[in-house]
């Protein structure tokens, strides 16, 4: 891998202080046959690119912004997270970053609120995070190329699946043993796998986020404020460098209705007798396609499906993020168990393993999600954790324990 170089280029648009991470471009990535490539840099790309890298498979991570990058929510990692942070020696470099530590979720519904416990966690933005988990791949041995799309071309010849990478006008076809979908909701690389649409929930919200400067409201440092109403709910978190991290899922007829995002947030906040902070006011959001959804299969022909397009639930304290994680992790330990030779046959095979191990993952917070719908039985349910908060360690144990062998 030593012929491919990784540079830098100054970007004075970046939404962090950090050099973009670039590579020379496609020039020589056609020339080597793949063991992986993975489409997408997120957290669950970036994770699986380092973890196949480091066991000496050739790692091809593809992702179609330029690095650093804003991308909403997901901006909380729990202890879950930490855990496989700590393992791939993360932490220390999100630590020396100024990324805060989490203790405490704050609930607000009605004219209710409710202090839960966190065992563990941190805020950090995803400019950074992603960042960093793309340089520890690359530290790992693989390669990076962003600013590149990236689409299947035809059914896989013989051990190979292959790939047209385009930069710009700039085009190149490459194959590889696997190809690893790390490409977001709405998968591109899974439609055009199998014809195949995500299942939306009848239910789902719109994802909302933004990121602001703020230095004067009270959000606490080191807890996580969520805010829930007939609209949808709005989070609040504080992160790196002065910032503040919002992240909302809004009701979608009620988001038309209502004109705007900053709208919707407005009443979020009426809704429950709080005053939106200050800091919002002018602030940018970005959405998402509907958050809730599932995907009919999460194979194809010597492809699989990671992160976010495997589906997804809408999340609250970094779940997420750990999802993502644990993904990575077991796609890592399923391939060890054959040789590249034979991916084709893992990748029929993980969809199993997808439905044993990650999918029982959600079932909290899909439960959650669901009451969220009803303010009456949010704002009751926050009433008793007010009176008696012991009633929520259940659950935070059950989202932060261990990933399960």
């Amino acid at each position: 891998m030593k012929e491919f170089v990784v540079t830098v280029v100054k970007d004075e648009i970046a939404p962090v202080a950090r050099p973009r991470l670039q590579h020379s471009g496609l020039d020589g990535v056609h020339s080597q046959q793949w063991d992986a490539v993975v489409v997408g840099a997120g957290v669950a790309g970036a994770t699986i690119a380092r973890l196949l890298a480091k066991r000496g498979h050739s790692v091809l991570l593809v992702e179609k912004k330029q690095f650093p990058r804003y991308k909403v929510c997901g901006c909380c990692l729990n202890l879950r997270s930490l855990r496989h942070l700590d393992e791939w020696g993360i932490t220390e470099k999100l630590n020396t970053l100024g990324a805060p530590t989490l203790d405490s979720l704050a609930l607000h519904s009605g004219g209710q609120q409710a202090q839960i416990p966190l065992p563990g966690g941190m805020a950090v933005s995803r400019d950074i995070l992603d960042y960093t988990l793309a340089e520890v791949a690359i530290e790992g041995g693989a390669v990076f190329l962003p600013g590149t799309t990236a689409s299947l071309t035809d059914s896989p010849i013989g051990p190979f699946r292959s790939l047209c990478l385009e930069q710009g006008e700039v085009a190149q076809t490459v194959t590889a043993r696997l190809v690893i979908a790390a490409d977001g909701l709405g998968s591109k690389l899974l439609r055009q796998s199998n014809g195949s649409r995500e299942e939306i929930a009848a239910r789902s919200y719109i994802g909302m986020g933004a990121q602001v400067v703020d230095t004067d409201s009270a959000l606490s440092l080191g807890r996580i404020h969520l805010y829930c109403s007939a609209v949808g709910y709005v989070g609040a978190v504080r992160i790196e460098e002065n910032k503040v991290a919002f992240a909302a899922a809004l009701h979608p007829k009620r988001l038309r209705d209502s004109g705007t995002p900053a709208d919707s947030i407005q009443s979020i906040y009426g809704a429950v007798h709080q005053e939106a902070p200050a800091c919002l006011e002018g602030a940018k959001w970005q959405g998402t396609p509907p958050l809730t959804r599932r995907a009919p299969t999460i194979t194809g022909e010597r492809l699989v499906a990671l992160g976010d397009a495997g589906g997804y639930v809408e999340p609250f304290t970094g779940e997420g993020m750990a999802w993502a994680m644990d993904a990575a992790a077991y796609l890592d330990e399923h391939l060890a168990t054959y040789r590249p030779a034979a991916w084709d046959q893992a990748s029929a095979t993980w969809e199993g393993v997808y439905k044993k191990k990650i999918l029982p993952q959600r079932i909290w917070c899909r439960s959650i999600s669901t009451a969220l719908r009803f303010p009456r039985l949010t704002t009751s349910a926050v009433a008793c954790l007010s009176w008696m908060p012991s009633l929520s360690s259940t659950i935070v144990s059950a989202i932060n324990r261990p990933k399960p062998s």
